[in-house]
């Protein structure tokens, strides 16, 4: 499965959740926030190969590759992965019908989904306001600066490993007050960028850093509370691994 988690995000244009979905439905509860972090942490890798490849190769590259990978990776997980058994034989309508049901009835799903929506938001808002402050009036910097930002933050992936551990020993609660923390602290180093110069743009970085890691931790998090929900729904192995 991890491999499977790396092409699709060198587009950014794959289904994420379907990969970590279905792999929590095939180990050990106690497993799933580690399985989770895992599988963001290739994603994380993706990107930066993703953003390299495109920068090189021109914008059609990653997707070009990706559909490539996927298609080979579609091969062979098919012949890998155990067969599961679908839980529920409703049509597709109804079961998307059913998401909006299940965001009234699990507070945990509504508290993960606002947390993760805050987080994310101003994750996007600190990227894109970072990029045009350094490619612009701020410093008049090329892309290439913020790619080497960038290349700063992928060192995140490091921490979901470790923050998809956490929950699966001590729940996920402990992790998300861990990184909205975090998030306060990237905000404080944000500010630094005003300074100018190479240390402003390392202030820059070391924000955008613990920013990415914070977020990238806390879907983690959140992720596994929710996939602690409705066991019921996720796909049962009918041979084993």
């Amino acid at each position: 499965m991890l491999p499977s988690a790396s092409p699709r995000g060198c587009s950014g244009c794959g289904r994420r959740t379907d990969s970590r979905w279905s792999a929590v439905g095939l180990v050990a509860p106690a497993r799933r926030g580690a399985v989770t972090g895992t599988l963001l942490g290739g994603i994380l890798l993706a990107r930066v190969f993703g953003g390299g490849l495109g920068q090189w190769l021109g914008w059609r590259a990653p997707y070009l590759v990706a559909a490539a990978l996927v298609l080979l990776l579609a091969i062979t997980l098919a012949l890998a992965l155990p067969t599961t058994a679908p839980t529920s034989n409703e049509r597709y309508p109804a079961l998307l019908a059913a998401a909006p049901r299940l965001l009234l009835a699990e507070p945990d799903l509504r508290r993960s989904c606002f947390c993760q929506a805050l987080s994310f938001g101003g994750f996007s808002a600190a990227w894109t306001s970072v990029a045009l402050y350094v490619t612009g009036s701020g410093y008049h910097r090329g892309t290439s600066t913020v790619g080497v930002i960038a290349l700063v933050g992928a060192a995140s992936m490091i921490c979901t490993p470790i923050a998809g551990r956490v929950p699966d020993r001590r729940g996920p609660d402990r992790v998300s007050l861990v990184c909205m923390l975090g998030t306060l602290a990237a905000a404080a180093l944000l500010t630094s960028g005003d300074l100018g110069s190479l240390v402003g743009l390392a202030g820059l970085a070391a924000g955008m850093l613990v920013l990415d890691a914070a977020m990238q931790s806390g879907q983690v998090a959140n992720q596994a509370r929710i996939f602690a929900l409705a066991p019921t729904l996720r796909p049962v192995s009918t041979r084993p691994t």
